[in-house]
Formats: C-alpha cells, sequence, structure tokens
C-alpha cells in the first residue's frame, strides 16, 4: 500500500500529503492508511470518489482544507454532483463503475467543491501557495462517476521556488 516508485495521479497527491506531514517513513504510512482508508486499509473502504470521499473526509481529519475562496475571492464558483441510485445505475451500464466500490458504499446526496475558472488562474498564482492541491473538474456528466478529472500540487516554476527558499 505505501510505495514510492510509480504513482497515478491520486496517489502521488496521498503520498505527498502523508510525507509532508510526518517525520519518519514508518509515521507515513500510518498516515496514507488514514488519508487513503475510511477505517481498516481494504479496497471496499477506499475513499474511491473524490468529490463526495475523498475530500471530505480529508478536510474532517484535517489533511487538507479548502482554500479557494480565500485565494481567489469573488473568482470562485461551487460546482456539485448529485448521486442517487439512479445515477448510480447510469455510471454502471456506461461501464464507468468504480472498480471495488460496493453499492453500499456509493455515496447519495449532492457534493461539490468551490472552483476557479483556468482563464483566472494567471492572476492568482502568485496568491497560491506552494503545494496546493489542484483538482481539474469537467462538465457533470450523467454516465460519469466523478467531476474530477486529475490532481496534482501547485508548483508555479523555479521562480517561485527561489524566492520560498531564501
Amino acid at each position: 500500500r505505501f510505495r514510492l516508485d510509480a504513482f497515478d495521479c491520486m496517489t502521488f497527491v496521498e503520498t505527498a500529503v502523508a510525507l509532508g506531514n510526518e517525520e519518519t517513513l514508518a509515521e507515513a504510512r500510518r498516515a496514507l492508511d488514514d488519508i487513503r482508508y475510511d477505517g481498516p486499509p481494504s479496497l471496499a473502504r477506499r475513499h474511491h470518489e473524490v468529490l463526495s470521499q475523498w475530500i471530505p473526509a480529508n478536510v474532517e481529519r484535517g489533511w487538507v482544507r479548502e482554500i479557494a475562496a480565500e485565494v481567489a475571492p469573488g473568482l470562485v464558483r461551487r460546482e456539485d454532483k448529485t448521486y442517487t441510485p439512479e445515477v448510480w445505475d447510469e455510471v454502471r451500464r456506461a461501464g464507468r463503475a468504480i472498480p471495488g466500490l460496493p453499492r453500499a458504499r456509493q455515496p447519495e446526496g449532492v457534493f461539490g467543491v468551490d472552483v476557479v475558472a483556468p482563464a483566472d488562474l494567471p492572476a492568482l498564482v502568485d496568491r497560491i501557495p506552494v503545494g496546493t492541491l489542484a483538482f481539474v473538474v469537467r462538465a457533470d456528466a450523467p454516465d460519469r462517476a466523478t467531476r474530477v478529472t486529475h490532481v496534482g500540487t501547485w508548483w508555479p516554476g523555479p521562480a517561485a521556488f527561489a524566492s520560498s527558499v531564501t
């Protein structure tokens, strides 16, 4: 469950959050389980869906916090995804069910995230803290399980790094 040699975007971010908050690899390994799972580690207990599981759980546990409104006042809009049994049936029919997510753990309700339009980002470069998690959110589609397509860490470039380590 804990490795440092291969990642997808989410496992990279989870590992970065764990490593950035702990002093030893053993502590980071334990933290990663807390970041990634709702209870004892298992495929069924993983925070598979980002908007309804991963973000709320990790905000609640204090691993991350939402900062869009603070960084981009007046430029933020809320984007929601509504989950119902019918939505999950549509996702399944489209062949896009989340592997390992048992029906009993399929989220139901309205879940959202604050977003900033890509065109507004250049004006915000100096306001976004290095290491901020940046989620890419697409238009809602009823046959898709999530609106989040990618996640990474904000790192605007060498000039920002040089000015932050002086």
